[in-house]
């Protein structure tokens, strides 16, 4: 059929990705290698499903063992039922709109378009059901992959929606917008994930339908001399209605998304950083927050203009609420700006000043700050000797040793065997001969990698020498004549006041290796006299290898064949890993935050790790950010004991009213037990946690000023002193001592830090935080008279230097490949 000349002409052959020749249409039936690569992609399909099965599976199997059953099922089904649902709620949705579009796409007997001869030539071998089935595989391999994106995506925020479910209020409102706190910690999150999700499946689905309109029309020959003219003009498109319809739902669907987006986006100025500190400042709060309903009432007009516009010819109306929302987008970036600049930074101290005091009320809530009892000190220059007597105790717990010089003295004089060796120093307290003493202990750890070359086999490592044993202890205070320390239990086995029936360490601070016990080969534990005594493990602990299939999973899990054809293996036999203690405590619970430092505590009966453990969040409104770590908020409310010999874990609620770890609770019922249950002599062992003293220390630096004028002032800011270790500078840690506190009656343990003002060396004070009895947690900071100059650490440090004598000596000692450690 000829046309009339004039009457337009077709937009052009198809594309040359479609335009394939005829040799195409003869080649008919599935080629041998779409054979081999299907067959190849179900055996790589097959061996990931394998490998999650094998990995659930096995890992059960260890939680069974340290009987935490219950928190791995409920974070398998969380994460089961969400992936399910966000499957099938994204299949159901972008399924639905393909198969719209699939319907009312044009096709070759619409009047508004013609098939090209191109494509009657690639398709003149094909079937209309072939031509389906293409289209269904096309399009089944679409809906699988995103499917399998958006389900997974559901899945990997199991914990962000069960702590929305089990949602706690704090009991305190954000002085911006009156919402309870837990709101901004259980709620925000979700619903800022819900829309984002549902955004992207929206823009997925609008994609999609789109790219199936075009290339229908594209291999139909999309024609302007049609019946309707389809693109005359490019804004007076005139698309079949149903085709309108439907994109234009789709793009009101984003629309109203891109709405709410933006109306949760208005809390999220809680923690603006565009003011004088965090949260919502005046430029927030009178160029931000008004742009930001610009922009929801925009996007609303936006979504009526959409509709609107199926009634009327062309893309004006969508076009130009497009560039509307565009526009206010841009000037709402702009705007804020501008503000900052020219109003609130000319006067930035009147405008700031009630946004100020927010954040310094809501900081010093967040990090604890408000329960500093703050004290003056008298700072007398010098002591009398009723001062000493009265307070000989605390002369006598005097610490002269620091950790780093006293593990590198241990692992010298006290490892005994080569694959022992002593990883961390910790300081505690004991009653000792009647007496209160402060002391360092270390574990003596195994170390596999000390045994002889030609003892590093597979039996050795994984059966026999499976453990350490015991641990080091020594005085604070003294040292021997050679410069040693003078240890208060010592050897092989154990020699000292202070000893215990379980002296075996199979877990501790050592990297993670697995063992296996109850084998038909006997464990080593040192004796006296450099002697093996044959053991056996007595602990429940372990996973069971009494069957070929564990034996065959577990080889595959850790890549090691021995599992599953050594003869020393038996029914009868366990795995035991996650033997470092930190390890273990995150793969059960890895909601808390571990402090970096778990401690050990011996009593006759057994040796435990003491692990600290905190509920945190980066998500309170007008609370500053901790530099180090991010967060804003934290509390320490669990303790986590683990028996060193049989790997037994304990969680303890020590804050059970704190609302993150009470939501926890209620998600794992039975993961934490009362206060109350622990043992007194775990109790009596507890200390206040150095990583949250820092935490708390370092904000006091600034938020100890209550005054927002001051604050913005920054007259009185303090700073940590520096000491010299090493030879180098380093920034003072904080350190535990044994001592009597200003009016008190007794000795008690503590965590102190010195304050020095910023960029001087005069101290300025000093911070406690109590750990013994009804006072543990309780932190008191002493103040320096302002009119006394007290000198800080770093001008002691000169004083001895200058020092005659010492400086030689120090001189003396630095030479001939000798190098002084001061500690």
């Amino acid at each position: 059929m000829t046309r009339p000349p004039g009457t337009g002409e077709r937009l052009g052959p198809p594309p040359p990705f479609v335009r394939l020749g005829s040799r195409y249409a003869r080649k008919q039936g599935p080629k041998r290698g779409l054979v081999i690569g299907a067959v190849v992609a179900g055996i790589i399909a097959l061996f990931i499903v394998l490998t999650v099965l094998k990995t659930l599976y096995l890992d059960l199997l260890w939680f069974r063992s340290v009987g935490f059953s219950s928190v791995y099922t409920t974070r398998i089904t969380a994460r089961i039922w969400l992936f399910l649902g966000g499957a099938a709620v994204s299949f159901v949705f972008l399924a639905a709109n393909l198969v719209i579009a699939r319907r009312i796409a044009p096709s070759a007997d619409d009047p508004d378009f013609q098939v090209s001869p191109e494509l009657e030539q690639l398709f003149e071998g094909i079937t209309q059901p072939a031509a389906r089935r293409i289209f269904l595989v096309v399009a089944g391999v679409f809906l699988a992959i995103a499917t399998l994106s958006f389900a997974s995506s559901a899945a990997s925020h199991w914990e962000t929606i069960l702590l929305y479910l089990h949602s706690q209020p704090f009991g305190r409102e954000d002085p911006q917008f009156h919402r309870d706190l837990g709101f901004y910690v259980f709620k925000l999150p979700v619903y800022r994930y819900a829309a984002d999700w549902l955004l992207a499946a929206g823009v997925v689905a609008l994609v999609s339908t789109v790219v199936v309109y075009l290339l229908r029309a594209t291999l139909y020959g999309f024609r302007i001399d049609a019946p309707r003219p389809i693109a005359s003009h490019l804004l007076s498109v005139e698309a079949p209605w149903k085709i309108k319809l439907h994109v234009s739902l789709l793009l009101v669907f984003i629309l109203v998304l891109l709405v709410i987006r933006a109306f949760l986006g208005r809390y999220g100025l809680v923690y603006s950083t565009q003011g004088v500190d965090v949260g919502a400042f005046y430029t927030d709060l009178h160029a931000t927050l008004p742009m930001i309903y610009i922009r929801i009432a925009v996007g609303c007009i936006a979504a009526a203009l959409v509709l609107v516009s199926l009634f009327r010819g062309g893309l004006l109306l969508p076009a130009g609420a497009v560039g509307l929302w565009v526009l206010v987008s841009v000037v709402g970036g702009v705007y804020p700006a501008l503000v900052q600049r020219f109003v609130v930074q000319p006067n930035e101290l009147a405008k700031e000043q009630p946004y100020l005091a927010r954040n310094i009320e809501t900081t010093r809530w967040a990090y604890g700050l408000d329960q500093i009892s703050e004290q003056q000190f008298p700072a007398n220059q010098a002591a009398t000797e009723a001062d000493f007597a009265a307070n000989q105790d605390t002369l006598d717990n005097v610490r002269l040793w620091d950790p780093g010089p006293l593990r590198a003295a241990l692992n010298q004089l006290q490892t005994i065997r080569p694959l022992f060796e002593f990883r961390d120093v910790d300081v505690d307290r004991y009653t000792i001969g009647g007496k209160y003493r402060q002391v360092m202990l270390s574990v003596r750890e195994l170390n596999q990698a000390g045994l002889p070359s030609d003892a590093q086999t597979w039996v050795n490592r994984t059966l026999q020498f499976t453990h350490g044993y015991g641990f080091a202890m020594a005085a604070v205070n003294t040292a021997q004549p050679d410069g040693s320390p003078a240890l208060i239990v010592q050897d092989i086995p154990l020699q000292g006041p202070i000893t215990t029936s379980r002296p075996e360490v199979y877990f501790g601070e050592q990297p993670d290796d697995f063992i296996v016990v109850d084998g038909n080969q006997p464990e080593f534990t040192p004796a006296a006299g450099g002697a093996n005594v044959q053991t056996r493990f007595q602990g429940s602990g372990g996973v069971s290898l009494g069957s070929f299939w564990r034996r065959a999973l577990f080889a595959w899990q850790f890549a090691d064949p021995n599992l599953l054809i050594s003869g020393a293996i038996t029914n009868n036999s366990r795995i035991i890993y996650r033997r470092n203690v930190q390890q273990r405590i995150r793969e059960i619970a890895p909601f808390l935050q571990l402090d970096a430092d778990p401690y050990i505590v011996v009593d006759q009966n057994d040796m435990y790790w003491i692990q600290d453990a905190y509920t945190a969040t980066d998500s309170i409104p007008y609370s500053h950010d901790d530099a180090t770590t991010g967060l804003n908020y934290m509390r320490n409310s669990v303790k986590v004991v683990v028996n060193a010999y049989s790997g037994d874990v304990t969680f303890y609620a020590m804050q059970p009213d704190e609302p993150i770890l009470k939501a926890y609770s209620e998600i794992f019922p039975h993961l934490l037990k009362p206060s109350s249950d622990m043992p007194q002599v775990i109790r009596d062992h507890l200390r206040y946690p150095e990583d949250l003293f820092r935490f708390q220390t370092d904000a006091y630096l600034r938020y100890h000023i209550q005054d927002p004028q001051a604050f913005y002032q920054k007259e009185d800011q303090w700073d940590v002193p520096t000491e010299i270790f090493g030879g180098t500078d380093q920034r003072l840690r904080p350190y535990y001592v044994l001592a009597r506190l200003p009016n008190a009656t007794k000795d008690e343990f503590m965590l102190i830090l010195t304050f020095v003002p910023r960029n001087r060396t005069n101290a300025i004070g000093w911070i406690a935080a109590r750990s013994d009895g009804e006072n543990y947690g309780k932190l008191v900071e002493f103040r320096f008279p302002t009119s006394e100059s007290v000198p800080g650490p770093t001008q002691v440090e000169r004083r001895i230097d200058s020092d005659g004598r010492v400086s030689q000596q120090l001189t003396l000692w630095n030479q001939s490949g000798s190098q002084v450690i001061r500690g």
